[in-house]
């Protein structure tokens, strides 16, 4: 287990000891350190709004355990095709009774006549083979959104 301090030291970034605390702050538009419930070391992680959640469930093993310590960047746009992202989805509710999900991002780009593209496909892919990948639709597309995209591990 990490030493969890109670408020910022100097190299930390604030620790969630849920994915649904963390994602519903910053979907609510806080910054990352606000209502944190500690500060964790952030060791050799970089990047701008970085914050740490908990793993929960087996679907992205080998790379990510139940229980790990995960670092993510506040996903702010731009491309985040096979990045492993954290996505809030609106209407999925899995085992762990949570709209949460750590999936690595695949996604298909169509475009038309004017040169304007948009997704055809987008897989939310597991890396564990035991469990399903969620292939969205398109009109599904604007019920995920990423909130993160993963930076590491902290190694304990």
């Amino acid at each position: 287990e990490p030493h969890v301090y109670n408020e910022p030291h100097p190299n930390t970034i604030p620790f969630y000891s849920s994915i649904k605390a963390a994602c519903g702050m910053i979907e609510g538009g806080g910054k990352p350190e606000d209502q944190a419930e500690g500060w964790i070391d952030k060791e050799n992680m970089t990047g701008s709004k970085l914050f740490v959640v908990r793993a929960s469930g087996n679907s992205m093993e080998p790379k990510i355990s139940n229980g790990d310590y995960c670092v993510f960047e506040v996903y702010s746009g731009g491309s985040r095709n096979e990045d492993i992202v954290l996505t809030q989805c609106d209407h999925i509710d899995d085992e762990y009774n949570c709209c949460y999900t750590i999936k690595k991002y695949y996604s298909e780009k169509v475009y038309d006549s004017d040169g304007n593209w948009q997704h055809s496909k987008v897989v939310l892919k597991s890396l564990n083979s035991a469990y399903p990948d969620i292939e969205l639709q398109e009109d599904e597309d604007r019920q995920f959104r990423t909130i993160g995209i993963f930076k590491g591990k902290l190694e304990l």
